[in-house]
C-alpha cells in the first residue's frame, strides 16, 4: 500500500504516536536493538514488497533459521499456502494494527501456528518504509484445540462454547440434540433454548460458575426445535476461548432417565400406600379373628376340662387338637401382627444400650434358660443407634432360637459385638442342632421352617422378623452353621442407624 492511500489525518496521528512511543524508548539504538532481540516473541521488519529487513533471535530459534538467513527473502514464500489469501487481505488493509492467524514455514520443512500482529512503519514525513511484526508460537493452542474439535465431532456429549451470551462453537451432538444447526446456532443466546420457567436458574448457575471459577452442574428444560421440552443435566466449566474468558457447556438428555425416576418415585408412593393399607388390614384383621379363636379356645377348653374321662379316648384326642389348634392360631396372628409392624409401626432410631437390651432379653428368658440348665455369655456390648423394642425382639428371637434347637448337651449360647468398617457386628453362637449350608438363606423368608411343628414348635416367623429388623436398620444378616455342629448367626448393624422410621 503506497503512502497516498493513507488519509492525511491518519499519517498525522500516525507521527503523533510514532513520536509518543520513541519517547518513551531507549535513545541508544543499540539498547533498543538488545531489547527487542531478547524478547520472547518471533519479532520482525519487512520491506514494502514482503521481503525481510530485519528478524530477532527468537525468530530465528523457534523457526530454525540461522542468523542472517532470512534477510531479503520473500515473507509470503514460507507463509502456508492456504494461508497466504488471508496474510495478503492483511497486508492490504489500510488500518495500522492488524492480527491474523496463519502457518509459518521452519526450517526442518514442519508448518508452526503463529498469531502475527501487524503494525505499519513510516518515516519522519509519514511515507511508509515497511512493517514491524511480532508474533506468537501457538502451535501447542491450536494441537490443543485440533485434538478438542476432533474429540468433540464424535462425541455422543452435546458440547457447546459461549461468550458474552453467545454461542461460539457446537458440535453435531448439540445439533442433534437441539434440532437446530450450527449455523442457526452460533451467534445466538444460549438462554433462548432453555424453557422460560427455568431461564432464571440457568443464568445464576451460570454467573456463579463464572465468578467463582468453579464447575457447576444442574438439569433443566429446552424447547427443541421440533417443539418438545427435553430434559438436559449440564455441566458448566470456565475455559479460555481465543484469549478470552468463556463458558464450555457439556449437553446429555436425561429425559427418560427423568420419566423413569418420575414412574419410580409413583411406584414407590405407591407400595408406601399399599404396605401402610396392608399393615393396617393385618392390624384390624389380627384383632378381629383374635376374639372368635379366644371364644373357641375358651369352649374348647371348658369342653375339655368337664368332659375329660367321661367320653372315648378319641373324643379327649380330639378336643386336644382343637385346643392346641387354637392356641397354635392366636401365635401365628401375634407373629404375623409383629411381623407387619416392624417396618410400618417402628420406634424413631435413638442411642441405645445393647447391654441393657439383652438384661431385659435374659429377664424374659430366665425360665427356659434354668429349664435347660443353659449358659448365656454376653460380652462387651456397644451403644449404637437403633430402634430399642425392636432390637430387644432381635435378641429375644436369636437367643430363644438357640434355647429351643439345642442338641443333647446343655445349651451354650455367646453374644459377642466388634466394631467394623461396615457397622457393629454382632454375633450369636450356640452348640446346638445346626442347620444344613443349603437352607442358609431360606430360613429368613417367613414361613418356611426346618422342622415339622412335632418336633419344635413355632410358626416360622420368628426368623423372617429378625430379617426385617436388620433390613430397616440399614444392616444385614446371615448365618453359617452345619447340622450336628451349632449355629453362629451375623447381623451388622450401622455404627450411625439408618433412620427409616
Amino acid at each position: 500500500m503506497s503512502a497516498e492511500a493513507v488519509p492525511p489525518w491518519d499519517r498525522a496521528h500516525q507521527l503523533e504516536r510514532l513520536r509518543v512511543v520513541e519517547a518513551s524508548l531507549p535513545a541508544d539504538p543499540d539498547e533498543l536493538r538488545t531489547i527487542v532481540d531478547t524478547s520472547d516473541d518471533l519479532i520482525c521488519v519487512t520491506e514494502i514488497d514482503g521481503r525481510f529487513r530485519w528478524v530477532n533471535r527468537a525468530f530465528q530459534r523457534r523457526l530454525g533459521y540461522t542468523p542472517g538467513s532470512l534477510v531479503g527473502v520473500q515473507s509470503f514464500s514460507l507463509i502456508h499456502p492456504d494461508d497466504v489469501g488471508a496474510v495478503l487481505e492483511a497486508a492490504r488493509s489500510p488500518a495500522n494494527a492488524i492480527t491474523v492467524a496463519f502457518r509459518f514455514r521452519h526450517a526442518d520443512g514442519s508448518w508452526v501456528h503463529v498469531e502475527m500482529n501487524r503494525r505499519i512503519a513510516y518515516d519522519d514525513v509519514g511515507n511508509r518504509t515497511g512493517t514491524v511484526i511480532v508474533s506468537r508460537d501457538v502451535t501447542a493452542r491450536r494441537l490443543a484445540e485440533d485434538r478438542f474439535r476432533l474429540l468433540s465431532e464424535h462425541s455422543p456429549i452435546g458440547i457447546y462454547i459461549a461468550q458474552d451470551r453467545e454461542i461460539r462453537y457446537v458440535n453435531p451432538r448439540f445439533e442433534q440434540l437441539t434440532g437446530f444447526s450450527a449455523e442457526e446456532l452460533i451467534g445466538s443466546d444460549p438462554l433462548q433454548l432453555v424453557l422460560p420457567e427455568d431461564r432464571q436458574m440457568v443464568h445464576d448457575c451460570a454467573v456463579a460458575m463464572l465468578k467463582g471459577e468453579r464447575q457447576a452442574e444442574y438439569e433443566y428444560r429446552i424447547l427443541n426445535r421440533a417443539g418438545e421440552i427435553r430434559w438436559i443435566m449440564e455441566s458448566l466449566v470456565s475455559i479460555e476461548y481465543e484469549g478470552r474468558r468463556a463458558a464450555l457447556g457439556n449437553y446429555i438428555d436425561v429425559t427418560e432417565r427423568k420419566a423413569q425416576d418420575e414412574e419410580l418415585q409413583r411406584t414407590i408412593k405407591e407400595l408406601a400406600r399399599s404396605n401402610e393399607e396392608l399393615g393396617q388390614f393385618a392390624y384390624v384383621a389380627s384383632h378381629d379373628l383374635q376374639e372368635p379363636l379366644r371364644m373357641v379356645a375358651s369352649f374348647t377348653q371348658l369342653l375339655g376340662r368337664r368332659y375329660k374321662g367321661k367320653l372315648d379316648e378319641d373324643a379327649d384326642e380330639f378336643i386336644r387338637y382343637a385346643v392346641q389348634g387354637v392356641n397354635r392360631m392366636q401365635q401365628l396372628i401375634n407373629d404375623l401382627l409383629d411381623y407387619s409392624r416392624v417396618g410400618t409401626r417402628g420406634n424413631p432410631m435413638m442411642p441405645v444400650d445393647c447391654d441393657k437390651v439383652i438384661a431385659r432379653v435374659l429377664d424374659s428368658l430366665t425360665t427356659r434358660i434354668d429349664e435347660n440348665d443353659a449358659t448365656v455369655t454376653i460380652g462387651p456390648m456397644p451403644t449404637i443407634v437403633a430402634d430399642a423394642m425392636q432390637l430387644e425382639q432381635l435378641f429375644q428371637n436369636l437367643i430363644g432360637n438357640a434355647l429351643k434347637y439345642r442338641g443333647e448337651a446343655a445349651p451354650a449360647v455367646s453374644v459377642t459385638a466388634a466394631e467394623e468398617r461396615d457397622g457393629w457386628h454382632f454375633q450369636v453362637k450356640d452348640n446346638g442342632i445346626g442347620i444344613d449350608p443349603a437352607y442358609a438363606e431360606r430360613i429368613f423368608i417367613i414361613f418356611q421352617r426346618l422342622h415339622g411343628k412335632e418336633e419344635y414348635e413355632g410358626t416360622g416367623i420368628g426368623l423372617a422378623i429378625c430379617k426385617k429388623i436388620v433390613d430397616r436398620h440399614g444392616g444385614r444378616i446371615w448365618v453359617e452353621s452345619s447340622p450336628g455342629q451349632g449355629s453362629t448367626f451375623h447381623f451388622i448393624l450401622p455404627n450411625g442407624g439408618t433412620n427409616q422410621s
